[in-house]
């Protein structure tokens, strides 16, 4: 399998029409060659798809190789906002995070004691590598 010998493969489920495929491949290289890495290439490759209404947005598949965590990534369109939400939330004080927890500002007092006001570390990027449900068991 190419996957086993190459860092990165973007693969179709199904065959495309040449107009998705025309699409997906100018978006996906004019990201490429302006520096951004193969996964938001392949984001942005998709969501060219999208945006002029065609119908294999769901087709491509972006893989990786075994050494790399051999991961399948099927575009969806709500992994953008996924990614922008667990951004927003992730790069939030700890002490506003309580809110948007299951307990609440319950949890403020012990939050704020073991936190203060500050950020616990500021994160650069948010990526989706699964959008499989999470089991018991991960947690």
């Amino acid at each position: 399998m190419i996957r086993q010998e190459i860092d990165y493969v973007i693969g179709m489920r199904t065959a495309v029409e040449d107009e998705a495929a025309m699409k997906f491949s100018v978006a996906f290289y004019d990201a490429v060659f302006a520096g951004t890495d193969f996964r938001t290439a392949f984001d942005l490759g998709c969501t060219a798809l999208d945006l002029n209404k065609l119908p294999n947005a769901n087709v491509p598949v972006f893989m990786t190789s075994p050494h790399l965590g051999d991961r399948s990534l099927s575009y969806t369109s709500n992994i953008p906002e996924v990614e922008r939400v667990l951004y927003a939330y992730l790069n939030t004080p700890f002490v506003d995070r309580c809110q948007f927890t299951t307990s609440g500002d319950s949890i403020l007092p012990s939050v704020r004691q073991h936190y203060g006001e500050q950020m616990h570390r500021t994160i650069d990027k948010v990526q989706v590598q699964n959008m499989n449900a999470i089991n018991t068991e991960q947690w």
